[in-house]
């Protein structure tokens, strides 16, 4: 086993809790006491987490933290052998996986650069949203599908035609199709795709104290501003996280 690195951790932890859920959630969401996980964030412990107790913080985990990302800090592996572990499983798939990645590690040693020539994955192009419910409701909103590598994201994604050029400061305009992966909270400054009583918007998520807003970065578009409580009651949705963009020529 190599060295718990207590401080790194700890800021790994931080970004798993996320910025919009408190510890007491995050101890609910994953099963584990609020006292414990509180103690590797302020760094008390010497001995890491089990490998157990990484499982279920990893499995609620915010901001692309993986599990063996915190194995990596906890001292249970490093990344060369995480990689090497990822790239085993891969091939036990078979035909489904067709998978070459090449791995530098930086003065970090953490990932520089992941290059995939794996197969690419199918991602439904949806020319609007009205509902929640993609999966039931995909067919009602369907143009076309587009590509992307299959290492890019896991789960379902999409593709979402951008109405206008509200957001054209974040590169986004009336010919872009922005890709999301489906989720229903964000982080400050994520882009996001958003419902309001059935119509869909793509803004910027900005939380401050007890307001949250979503912002255009064109005045003469609508932002949208809430306290916490009506936000909560009102039928506003956060349909997903904004990856990238592609403009259509």
């Amino acid at each position: 086993m190599n060295k718990f690195d207590k401080k790194r951790f700890s800021e790994l932890l931080k970004n798993t809790i996320g910025s919009n859920r408190t510890i007491t959630e995050f101890s609910n969401e994953c099963k584990l006491a609020r006292p414990y996980i509180s103690k590797f964030i302020n760094c008390k412990l010497d001995t890491p987490p089990s490998p157990e107790a990484i499982s279920k913080m990893a499995s609620v985990a915010r901001n692309n933290i993986t599990e063996g990302d915190l194995l990596v800090a906890a001292g249970y592996t490093t990344y060369e052998e995480h990689l090497n572990s990822t790239l085993e499983n891969f091939s036990e798939g078979g035909d489904l996986f067709s998978t070459s990645i090449a791995f530098k590690s930086n003065l970090n040693k953490e990932f520089n650069n992941i290059i995939s020539n794996s197969s690419p994955k199918k991602v439904a192009v949806l020319y609007d949203i009205t509902s929640n419910n993609m999966d039931e409701n995909i067919n009602n909103y369907l143009a076309y599908y587009e590509y992307i590598a299959a290492l890019d994201t896991t789960g379902n994604s999409y593709y979402l035609y951008s109405k206008d050029s509200s957001m054209s400061a974040s590169g986004i305009t009336e010919n872009s199709i922005v890709h999301f992966i489906p989720q229903n909270y964000a982080e400050n400054n994520d882009l996001v795709v958003l419902l309001i009583n059935s119509i869909s918007y793509i803004r910027r998520y900005r939380k401050v104290n007890n307001i949250i807003t979503f912002i255009s970065d064109d005045p003469t578009f609508d932002s949208f501003a809430f306290l916490n409580s009506e936000y909560k009651k009102s039928d506003i949705n956060i349909i997903g996280k904004i990856t990238h963009c592609k403009t259509q020529l």
